[in-house]
């Protein structure tokens, strides 16, 4: 058998040194040599490529080695340059540093964007009004724990 199957290609190989660098996937696309107006969809879909993620945690992973940092080392420095900018006056970094802390701790989360087939858009133009109300009926439910509510006003 063929070792091919299990490499990636040069393009794919580019993009996760590119996403590496920039922690961008639409900018690692087009700099890997992806289509600019394609970007978004094909970084998107490299990163579920599992030969793809493979690499980059690969990666990921000796750089952390690398450094040898824990969490706990690199929780402590942010907390430390975080109160030293506030200290300081320096209250857009303090900001930064308070919002890295509140992320790691789940406090807030990071915004997760929905797509449709192959990274494109979710397809509801088509709907009818019926399939609409439907799924804005089913939504409201979901909202309300499942469960609907009956009002006796």
């Amino acid at each position: 058998m063929s070792k091919k199957k299990n490499t990636l290609n040069a393009r794919q190989k580019k993009f996760v040194n590119f996403y590496l660098q920039t922690g961008n996937a639409t900018t690692a696309a087009i700099r890997a040599g992806y289509s600019k107006k394609a970007a978004a969809q094909v970084g998107a879909r490299l990163l579920r490529n599992a030969k793809v993620r493979a690499e980059i945690e690969k990666r990921q992973q000796k750089i952390a080695d690398k450094a040898d940092v824990t969490t706990t080392e690199i929780i402590s420095g942010v907390r430390r340059v975080t109160m030293k900018a506030e200290a300081v006056g320096k209250y857009d970094a303090s900001l930064r540093g308070f919002r890295l802390l509140a992320e790691y701790k789940g406090i807030l989360t990071k915004r997760v964007e929905h797509t449709g087939a192959d990274g494109g858009p979710i397809a509801y133009t088509n709907m009818t009004d019926a399939e609409l109300e439907q799924m804005l009926q089913e939504l409201d439910a979901e909202e309300d724990g499942g469960e609907e509510e009956e009002s006796d006003e």
